[in-house]
């Protein structure tokens, strides 16, 4: 409940404080805010540093001309009392801290301090200097009027830079005070007022800040400091960006026990100081010399704030000064021997035999890249021999440190005799799109001596394959472009390996890609339509271009468009049909088209006109038989519906033999029984029906194994 109560209270009270804010701002006499009609050059802004017996103030002028003026006519210094032991206060409680404007000191009053504090020369340099490194001289005119406005913005620039690493400096030139009348228990309040004369008066906006003793607490810790260690040096660096509103400058210290640590910088360093190559705004960066390698050294760094306040030391780097090595080994042989090895020697000049650890021989396929450890070579060596060799090798020799830095040779190319060619590259495939682009690819060969590719081609199987391209391809893929329009539908591809000696491998299996079909086939022609009582019989001439899948024959009503129908699709050489599903009288008109693989299809064949003149058939409708083996019977059947009939003649034979008149049968009869049936045999029976006008019906025949 305490917590709680407290919280809501702050919340409150610093809700308060905003509007007292305001009240200071535009509602206390003489402090009303600049008249709007009047220019503004510059602003002043104050940062508070509570300590334990009391609250230091620094500020500072925005600009170059505000910064002229404050000097010339100093800074008043009020202080509101706003909080008392945690209750707003129902009125502020004002005081001024300063009885006259707080101003620059005399130029003479500098001496004693600026012989004792660069900073404070600097700032007493800036103020009262005659020159401030850039000069007037001889200059006339515009260029005259440009140089004195850089100057002045120099002198304000160094000066604030100055004040901000030394406090006291800042103190001396009216640009900071120490509050030590503040009660701990009070929450003030600070406003710095230019003391301005009736007309300049809302020219510099004032400045303030709130704070209390209270609000003390340790300085942090600089973070992130780390320690890179080299021949008889040290490079220091830490983070500057996280605590660069707490600390302006630092110190760095350094300690051989890790106890008893002394300050190497006499002049804080700050971003100001930093070399060209420090990442500004990030990190600070700091080089020690060491007197000597292999002794261990440790460092610290402190951050110094704006009121010259030393924060708590970072955690601690240590490390050792490690010597490095200067030579590097020179190859003298490098031959090839009767066995194929290789064999190398190298000179090396020592600086110290405590400092190598090993030699290395590293070999690669390129003189400038990607070199590979293949050997480690004691250190009082000076030849290797080395078998595994490529068809191009290139060998350098690396001294290595007990630090493990290294120094390298120049390298060397070795070539041993090579006479074996690449494998037979496999597995070639490609595709080619509707605008004749084709991409083709293949599974990469293995050696480790493969310097490339070369891809041929060709537009006819029986002609020699061309080369695509002069140069190596280095991958195992290739673009190409063909024309699809033409008259060749097949491009051919193969593809040869090639080493770094020139050695070629056999042409792979020779790849084929069809082109796309981009051109209907031409039309099909309708040869002749003749009427046969069995229909209508059509014979054409088939297209003549390739890739045809089919030939559709189409047929409609004459007069009729809407009746057009597919009547048969033929995907042969066939060049003849018999159309049996015409009516008989009607007429019709017949055409074709030619369909390729992928669709196109050809324009529509002539046309042919026809009228279909059927000659009904005259059949039975049904003829069965019935065996009875039991009585050795076959009892014969049949159905007819055709009128007028005259007559039946039934013809009979018996196994291969022909078949003879059997009976002759009445127009009403319409069955007929065989007796005496013998096993084994075969009967064939063969029902005729003629008419009265001497029609024949179409004759049907009945096979029977008894």
């Amino acid at each position: 409940m305490v917590m709680r109560k407290n919280t809501v209270i702050t919340h409150k009270i610093s809700k308060l404080v905003v509007l007292v804010f305001l009240i200071l701002l535009w509602n206390i006499p003489g402090v009303n805010a600049a008249d709007n009609t009047k220019e503004v050059i510059g602003h002043i802004s104050v940062k508070a540093g509570p300590f334990q017996k009391g609250i230091k103030l620094r500020w500072a002028a925005s600009s170059a001309a505000a910064w002229r003026l404050g000097n010339q006519y100093g800074y008043w210094i009020d202080r509101y009392a706003i909080v008392r032991n945690g209750e707003l206060l129902p009125q502020p409680e004002y005081e001024r801290l300063t009885a006259t404007p707080l101003k620059p000191r005399p130029a003479l009053s500098w001496r004693t301090i600026a012989q004792r504090n660069d900073m404070a020369a600097i700032i007493a340099q800036a103020l009262y200097g005659n020159t401030f490194t850039i000069t007037a001289g001889s200059q006339q005119g515009f260029a005259k009027i440009h140089a004195l406005a850089q100057e002045q913005e120099q002198r304000f620039t160094m000066s604030l830079y100055a004040a901000d690493m030394n406090f006291e400096a800042a103190c001396f030139a009216g640009w900071g005070y120490t509050d030590l009348k503040a009660d701990s228990n009070v929450r003030y309040v600070y406003r710095i007022l230019p003391a301005l004369p009736e007309g300049k008066k809302d020219s510099i906006t004032l400045g303030f800040v709130y704070t209390s003793i209270a609000d003390y607490k340790p300085l942090p810790k600089p973070i992130a400091l780390q320690a890179q260690f080299g021949d008889k040096m040290v490079s220091l660096s830490w983070d500057y960006e996280t605590l660069k509103s707490v600390y302006g400058s630092y110190q760095v210290e350094k300690s051989e026990d890790g106890k008893h640590y002394t300050v190497l910088n006499e002049t804080p360093l700050s971003v100001m100081t930093q070399s060209s190559n420090s990442r500004i705004n990030q990190r600070m960066l700091y080089v020690d010399s060491l007197s000597k390698n292999n002794q261990r050294v440790y460092y610290r760094v402190s951050g110094i704030s704006i009121f010259e306040e030393v924060g708590q030391p970072s955690d601690s780097v240590y490390g050792y000064g490690l010597s490095k090595l200067y030579s590097a080994p020179a190859i003298t042989r490098a031959v090839v021997n009767d066995s194929g090895s290789m064999e190398i020697a190298w000179t090396f000049e020592e600086q110290d035999p405590l400092l190598i650890a090993h030699f290395e021989l590293n070999q690669s396929l390129q003189v400038d890249e990607h070199y590979e450890i293949v050997q480690q070579i004691d250190k009082s060596n000076r030849r290797t021999v080395y078998s595994k060799l490529y068809s191009n090798n290139y060998f350098t020799v690396s001294a290595v440190s007990i630090h493990g830095d290294k120094t390298s040779s120049f390298p060397v190319l070795v070539q041993p005799a090579d006479m074996s060619p690449p494998a037979k590259p496999t597995g070639l495939r490609g595709s080619i799109d509707t605008t004749g682009n084709v991409l083709l690819s293949w599974d990469a060969n293995m050696e480790s001596d493969l310097q490339g590719y070369r891809v041929y081609r060709a537009f006819n199987l029986n002609e020699d394959l061309v080369l695509l391209c002069d140069s190596l391809i280095l991958t195992n893929t290739v673009a190409d472009e063909v024309e699809v329009m033409n008259l060749n539908a097949t491009v051919y591809y193969a593809v040869s390996a090639v080493d770094y000696v020139f050695n070629h491998s056999v042409l792979s299996d020779v790849l084929s890609i069809e082109k796309p079909d981009l051109v209907p086939p031409t039309a099909p022609f309708i040869v002749n339509g003749i009427v046969h009582p069995e229909g209508v019989e059509i014979t054409w001439e088939n297209s003549m271009s390739r890739n045809v899948h089919s030939h559709q024959l189409y047929r409609r009503r004459q007069g009729q468009q809407a009746d057009s129908a597919l009547v048969a699709e033929f995907q042969d050489v066939q060049q003849r049909y018999e159309d049996n599903s015409v009516e008989d009288g009607i007429g019709y008109t017949y055409w074709m088209q030619a369909v390729k693989k992928n669709g196109l299809k050809s324009p529509l064949s002539n046309t042919i006109d026809v009228i279909a003149k059927r000659v009904k058939e005259l059949s039975f409708k049904s003829f069965d038989a019935i065996v009875d083996n039991q009585n050795n019977i076959i009892k014969l059947m049949w159905v007819c519906d055709v009128p007028n009939i005259e007559r039946y003649e039934l013809y009979r034979a018996t196994d291969n033999g022909a078949p003879t008149l059997w009976k002759r049968l009445n127009s009403q009869t319409t069955e007929v029984i065989e007796e005496g049936v013998q096993a084994q045999k075969q009967y064939s029976y063969t029902l005729r029906g003629i008419t009265k006008d001497g029609k024949a019906l179409k004759t049907k025949e009945l096979k029977i194994k008894y």
